[in-house]
């Protein structure tokens, strides 16, 4: 297992792909789809062992701080208390 990133050109190509379709999510539908299509992919990678749980955690940390300007940029903050 990888330590730290990903280990491919094709896996951080990926990932970056992963990113880029939650920032641009134009919807709350979409936005939603996108993220949990993004955790599945991350939880697939440590379940396959091509990346550690410190990874993980890195690459999640790095989506959840797209997370926050999408749901700012789409309104969505309302729904939280």
């Amino acid at each position: 297992m990888v330590a730290k990133g990903l280990p491919t050109a094709a896996l951080r190509d990926a990932w970056e792909h992963h990113l880029d379709d939650i920032k641009h999510a134009s919807s709350r539908a979409t936005f939603t789809n996108d993220m949990y299509f993004s955790s599945g992919w991350l939880t697939g990678l440590v379940q396959a062992e091509v990346i550690d749980m410190e990874t993980f955690h890195t690459l999640k940390a790095e989506r959840d701080s797209v997370e926050k300007v999408v749901k700012d940029r789409l309104s969505l903050n309302q729904d939280q208390p």
